[in-house]
């Protein structure tokens, strides 16, 4: 039952099929196994995660309490002392469900089964829905079209049970990407799905078309020649930016109307960049007066005290304790009495101007102690 440690399909498009969490067991099966064998045995067919009743027997599988992924360590159960746990039920369209049993089962019980390969059965897809009218005339798919479709002939329940839900309103989902140029790896339900959707009686049939799938043709380029708006529809599209520049109250006035931004932008791009709300002055400028006299009682305090405890002076140690290292060390141009205060505290009083300066380095460029001369 392991083969390869799941149960593979042979589409050659994944891995393998997604396995339930727990094993499960058709009681038709289990009664005909005790009558030959003496006890019931597991199946490999009824542990795909997308087969909901037995192909053989069409019954509902049983889950039981064995579970099909051990955590720790490989373990034996045998299905004879499983309990049975709950029942699957295929209420929403149980046609669907039998039939996904049947091709299962008939897929994994060939081995010379056509392998396409995702490329050729995106291609198969794109000729099959072209035929069915979701391509238009420049080769693109209707996809809103083809996902209402979809979903309303499978039923949302179904593909809920089958966790192959799809949303309409999504730009992205498993459909689009299963049909795309570049198509990416699904998983072999998925593609059943899409063929019995498309109406394919025999998924061995719609392989074996699919391996000999032309290559879809490229979508031809359609170059729109630029035409100039009305000038109704221009004078509107005007009226209407002009009054939401009337009533506009703060914020982003683009993030607010983008769509009427993107219009003008656009088609009349030099008016929509006279017609930009006024920038607002930015208030934002630091008190330096305040912050100059704060930070110079705080450098002659700590200067009181570190003459006291025998601490030499420096740059450095004063910028520490006036709390505000980062602004005393690069800005300090901007406070006049710091800089006064400092330099009449390190400096020598016998130098000029009150600052000792050497060729390279002042007393507030750097980490230097400034020394006497």
């Amino acid at each position: 039952m392991l083969r390869e440690g799941n149960p593979h399909f042979s589409l050659g498009i994944a891995s393998g099929a997604r396995t339930a969490t727990s094993l499960r067991l058709c009681p038709t099966c289990a009664e005909k196994d005790i009558r030959t064998c003496g006890a019931p045995v597991w199946r490999r067919i009824h542990q795909v995660a997308s087969v909901f009743v037995c192909p053989e027997h069409g019954d509902e599988l049983v889950v039981t309490d064995a579970p099909s992924r051990p955590v720790f360590q490989f373990e034996f159960h045998a299905a004879r002392g499983a309990k049975h746990v709950a029942r699957e039920s295929i209420r929403a369209n149980p046609a669907l469900f039998r039939w996904i049993a049947t091709e299962t089962q008939a897929i994994l019980s060939d081995p010379d089964c056509p392998r396409p390969g995702p490329d050729r059965l995106a291609d198969y897809y794109c000729a099959c829905l072209r035929r069915r009218g979701y391509v238009n005339e420049f080769g693109r798919v209707r996809h809103t079209d083809l996902v209402n479709d979809f979903v309303r002939a499978l039923s949302p329940e179904a593909l809920r049970m089958l966790k192959a839900e799809v949303d309409p309103a999504a730009r992205d989902n498993w459909l689009r990407r299963l049909i795309a140029a570049r198509p990416y790896h699904q998983l072999p339900d998925r593609h059943l799905l899409m063929l019995r959707f498309l109406g394919c009686k025999s998924v061995r049939s719609a392989l074996s078309d699919a391996c000999q799938a032309h290559p879809r043709e490229a979508a031809p380029v359609t170059v729109r020649r630029f035409r100039p708006p009305l000038r109704t529809k221009l004078d509107a599209k005007r009226a209407a930016w002009v009054a939401a520049l009337r009533n506009h109250a703060g914020g982003s006035l683009r993030e607010r109307h983008d769509a009427l931004y993107s219009w003008l932008w656009r088609h009349d791009r030099a008016w929509l960049q006279r017609h930009q709300p006024a920038r607002r002055k930015s208030s934002s400028r630091l008190p330096w007066s305040e912050i100059d006299a704060e930070l110079a009682a705080r450098i002659e305090w700590a200067a009181a005290k570190f003459r006291s405890n025998g601490t030499k002076l420096s740059v450095h140690r004063l910028a520490v304790a006036s709390l505000r290292p980062s602004l005393v060390m690069k800005r300090i141009a901007m406070l006049p009495l710091t800089q006064a205060l400092i330099s009449s505290l390190v400096a020598p009083a016998n130098t000029p101007n009150g600052v000792s300066q050497s060729s390279h380095h002042s007393p507030l460029m750097g980490r230097h102690r400034v020394r006497a001369a």
